[in-house]
């Protein structure tokens, strides 16, 4: 008799890919083997953490969340920076290509299981079918999608390399991507940091090379500045962020009337109880910090990043005073404000909002209110790490970086990121008061990031609800259609789902479940008996 196996096709190389991959093979039964066809036109391991990146571009999060552990393969990156790296051993944030071979290898490793034939295509997918660039459902009993990064993306060492010594360049975008441009403009280029002696802030002196442009500027639309990550704990905030995550866990039960989280409400559900609760917590932190502060100024920082509408100095004006305050804040040398505070809240809270959220359908109102306050507060939370601030604040010092909102004049070097989810808006929204979502509208091609989730919403296989950007899955990333049916052989993890499932930029394996739950369901349905004549999974796959 024949093992089972299960063909699975995977549109995506990165972690999302990697991670789920794992969970499948650590759950397919011991006479069982999966047949995995990989397409990606990178390297296993994706894009984004390429082994062949300068050494200048690291890791945004700490390395002690990455974790490629599976029964054939025993090291955290930690450990194994330190057996083979040894002289990035311990740091926090270490190049991002090393990352790259961590991921390449653990993916190797996998492909060298007796219970997975993974074989890898350096090719981009655009739609179903069976001509070139096209994928052929037929072929295969599972589907995933973990295409992470929408769009082609131009890579940025390429992108920066026309940019002359001693010229002047803008750079488009100010968040991560934007740093890295800058960083690869100057210390690629072989410019040096010095630490001022005696400095409270360990603040650095740029030596130039003569390589780099003589005046670079950081061009956004707002001008906005990412704060830097804390290098310190503040303990004074954990019992405040405890009995916050309680709340939204009580609220979470209440609003699905079970603690598991499975349930999704039918009907759009209001937000207020979380905006109390975190509007609470932060007044409950400035008391504890010494901050006189109003309810008001708290939401209006909430929202806007700042707590008055001429605030002298925020991310988005000063930013060098502002980025050298919050050095100031973290070091303890200054007290905290309400843009701090909230954004630490955030970070400690934003676990359990997205456990609280997930799948949860919005008024149109708190739609577009939680995604104001994620754009603000994912700056303040999740920003980059305190020495690349530093680096920058040398720079502005020094004359050659400029950080200004506005457009670009000219060429520039594009560091925008596209934005999660698979619409480059959001579907509209039914007009308040409605309670009910509106029949969702049609969508042409050029609506879409990528050209494969165009091909998908038109053939009836993926649907995106109003007022969002990402495609909606259940619990175990199956795609759901228009109409609620599931895609049982057609499921998505990651940024493609973003509004319905929150926090796909991410390192930290243990943050969703929906890679898991994919996994257990793949093994559930190959232990189902199958119609030899038939093949129902792949209704609408043809055109």
């Amino acid at each position: 008799m024949n093992a089972p196996e299960v063909r699975v096709a995977v549109v995506g190389a990165g972690p999302k890919a990697l991670f789920a991959l794992q969970e499948l093979h650590e759950r397919l039964p011991s006479d069982a083997r999966a047949s995995v066809d990989v397409f990606d036109p990178a390297p296993p391991g994706g894009a984004v953490w390429d082994p062949e990146l300068p050494a200048v571009l690291r890791l945004n999060a700490p390395a002690a969340m990455v974790d490629a552990r599976f029964s054939g393969f025993g090291e955290t990156l930690s450990e194994w920076i330190a057996r083979t790296h040894p002289a990035h051993a311990g740091e926090s944030f270490p190049p991002r290509r090393i990352v790259g071979e961590y991921l390449g290898l653990a993916f190797d490793r996998l492909a060298r299981s007796p219970r997975l034939d993974l074989r890898h295509h350096r090719r981009r997918i655009h739609g179903l079918g069976t001509g070139p660039g096209l994928l052929d459902a037929d072929g295969f009993d599972e589907v995933l999608l973990c295409t992470g990064h929408a769009g082609p993306g131009a890579r940025l060492p390429e992108a920066v390399a026309a940019a002359e010594a001693g010229g002047c360049v803008d750079v488009r975008g100010a968040a991560l991507t934007g740093l890295d441009a800058v960083l690869l403009l100057t210390e690629g280029r072989g410019g040096r940091w010095s630490r001022i002696p005696g400095d409270r802030l360990g603040l650095l002196a740029y030596e130039p090379s003569g390589a780099e442009p003589a005046r670079i500027r950081l061009v956004s639309r707002t001008g906005a500045v990412l704060s830097p990550k804390p290098e310190r704990r503040h303990p004074e905030l954990g019992p405040v962020i405890d009995a916050a995550t309680e709340r939204i866990r009580a609220w979470a039960t209440a609003m699905r009337g079970t603690p598991a989280g499975a349930v999704r409400p039918a009907s759009p559900v209001s937000l207020d109880p979380l905006w109390r609760v975190l509007l609470g917590a932060a007044a409950e932190a400035a008391a504890v910090f010494g901050v006189e502060t109003t309810g008001l100024r708290l939401w209006r920082t909430l929202l806007t990043g700042r707590p008055e509408r001429d605030a002298e100095v925020w991310a988005g004006r000063r930013q060098a005073e502002f980025l050298r305050q919050r050095l100031e804040i973290d070091a303890g040398l200054r007290r905290p404000d309400e843009a701090w505070i909230l954004g630490r809240l955030w970070q400690g809270l934003y676990r359990e909002m997205v456990r609280a959220l997930d799948r949860v359908p919005r008024t149109a109102r708190d739609q577009r209110r939680f995604r104001a306050a994620a754009a603000c507060q994912e700056r303040t939370a999740f920003g980059p790490p305190a020495e690349t601030v530093r680096k920058l604040l040398a720079l502005v010092g020094a004359g050659i970086v400029e950080i200004r909102a506005g457009m670009p004049a000219g060429e520039f070097v594009d560091a925008v990121t596209t934005g999660p989810g698979v619409l480059r808006q959001p579907v509209p929204t039914a007009p308040e008061p409605a309670r009910t979502p509106a029949p969702a509208l049609q969508v042409s091609v050029t609506d879409f990031h990528d050209p494969l989730y165009a091909d998908l919403h038109a053939r009836g296989l993926i649907s995106v609800r109003p007022g969002e950007r990402g495609l909606l899955t259940d619990t175990d990333a199956a795609c759901l259609r228009p109409d609620g049916r599931r895609t049982e052989w057609l499921a998505c993890l990651g940024r493609p789902t973003e509004d319905p499932v929150l926090g796909h930029d991410t390192l930290d394996r243990t943050l969703h479940a929906d890679g898991r739950r994919w996994a257990a369901a793949v093994v559930e349905r190959l232990a189902r008996p199958q119609d030899p004549r038939r093949n129902p999974r792949k209704e609408h796959a043809r055109a």
